[in-house]
C-alpha cells in the first residue's frame, strides 16, 4: 500500500516561485479551490482561495494560500 504524502501549503506572500521540494522553476498551476472558510459574506474570502501547483521535475504537489 502506498503511503499518503502530506502536501505543503505555502503563503503566497512567502512564495519564491521555486518548487519547495527540489527548488526547480519548472512548476505549473494544476487547479484551484476554495476552503470551507470561504462562505458567502466572509470578509477574508481571498485567504480561503487555495491554488494547487505541481513540479514538472520531481512531480510533487504543493499549495499556495
Amino acid at each position: 500500500m502506498a503511503s499518503l504524502e502530506e502536501v505543503i501549503r505555502i503563503s503566497k506572500s512567502e512564495f519564491d516561485s521555486l518548487c519547495p521540494y527540489c527548488k526547480s522553476r519548472a512548476i505549473y498551476l494544476v487547479g484551484a479551490h476554495r476552503t470551507e472558510l470561504d462562505a458567502p459574506g466572509n470578509r477574508h474570502a481571498s485567504e480561503a482561495y487555495i491554488e494547487d501547483w505541481r513540479c514538472a521535475i520531481c512531480n510533487r504537489s504543493f499549495e499556495l494560500s
